[in-house]
């Protein structure tokens, strides 16, 4: 799903809450349509809006800084957002898992929706 509400960026995403102890996961991929759409920002580019555009369509109860939250840029690249507990600030760095790691997570769900 390319969602766009809050967020003049392309991007898909998908989410799985925690489960039985373990922190929950969102995963959004940069869609930007080319160069030919340079009025169109990448996900980097405004990634508090994508953040809280995807905020808003996951479940009330779940707060950011317990999920493990990846995007990937239109290279492929993958990075990882991390929320501090007592505020609304994160940072980048480098994931927790490999590169290849993310991507078949990435591509088992898009898989699992029916989409590759």
């Amino acid at each position: 799903m390319t969602v766009q509400p809050s967020s003049a960026a392309s991007f898909d995403w998908f989410w799985q809450p925690p489960l039985a102890g373990e922190p929950g996961i969102i995963m959004i991929v940069d869609t930007h349509p080319g160069p030919d759409q340079a009025s169109v920002p990448m996900v980097a580019e405004d990634l508090n809006n994508v953040i809280l555009t995807v905020e808003s369509k996951i479940a009330a109860d779940v707060h950011l800084f317990q999920l493990r939250i990846y995007t990937r840029d239109v290279l492929g690249l993958w990075i990882q957002i991390e929320f501090n507990v007592l505020g609304r600030t994160f940072t980048k760095k480098e994931p927790d898992f490999s590169q290849a790691d993310l991507a078949g997570v990435w591509d088992n769900h898009e898989t699992r929706a029916g989409r590759e």
